[in-house]
């Protein structure tokens, strides 16, 4: 019987033994696949990363050799398109005087004719002429690029910090000087919802980097003020 309860004893500690070498096992399995699982992480992080900063130099390099030269070059283009424009609304309003006028009267008429020029055209016509240039100047393709580089910013395919300093001034700029164009082209077939949504993130992101420059540099007056009040109290 004492025999037994021994054999029985010795089984029951080699048993916990086991136990805990099992537990320990354990412990060093789980903080080996844990100590894996972070450096794979970091390593996709890093990846990552560099994924993200190589999209962030061919997205600049992008706006510095194509983008902004095409930008450069519409503005006179625009100019261009819009003589013509105008040029051809006025043959198309000479011709509407001559076919609903009198031919017996061709003084009067050569008269009106003569007084047709830009300024005839009122506000409206003038701002929908003004659109159509922009067409022709191809400010249009300007967006769809714009639109395929703005998924890229608004997925967080780039580095932000890399990619905002040198190019939201361009991208608002050219949405501000062609907001008539902008606005016109956006439907729901192309509403250009990525180009919308970064050039209202980064507007307010540069007012309110506006604001907060303008808030600092008075704050800074008021203390040089106030250092200058204190300096005549004293004396």
């Amino acid at each position: 019987m004492l025999k037994e309860s021994v054999i029985f004893q010795n089984i029951l500690y080699v048993a916990q033994i086991a136990s805990y070498l099992v537990s320990i096992l354990g412990i060093v399995g789980i903080y080996i696949t844990v100590q894996q699982f972070k450096n794979k992480a970091q390593k996709d992080n890093e990846a990552d990363m560099e994924r993200k900063v190589l999209n962030s130099m061919n997205v600049m390099a992008t706006f510095a050799k194509e983008l902004i030269p095409q930008i450069s070059s519409s503005r006179q283009k625009v100019k261009e398109e819009y003589k013509k424009v105008v040029d051809e609304a006025l043959q198309d309003t000479k011709q509407q005087v001559l076919a609903s006028t009198d031919s017996e009267n061709m003084d009067a008429v050569q008269e009106q004719l003569r007084s047709i020029n830009e300024a005839s055209f009122d506000e409206k016509t003038r701002k929908s002429l003004l659109v159509q240039a922009k067409g022709r100047a191809g400010i249009v393709s300007i967006f769809n690029q714009l639109e395929q580089l703005s998924a890229y910013m608004n997925y967080g395919l780039v580095v932000e910090d890399m990619v905002y300093p040198g190019l939201h001034k361009v991208l608002i700029r050219v949405v501000d000087e062609n907001a008539d164009l902008f606005n016109s082209v956006r439907s729901d077939e192309a509403p250009y919802k990525e180009l919308t949504t970064l050039y209202e993130k980064w507007k307010n992101k540069q007012e309110y980097e506006s604001v907060d420059k303008e808030k600092k540099e008075l704050e800074n007056k008021l203390e040089k003020l106030q250092q200058a009040a204190d300096n005549q109290h004293r004396r």
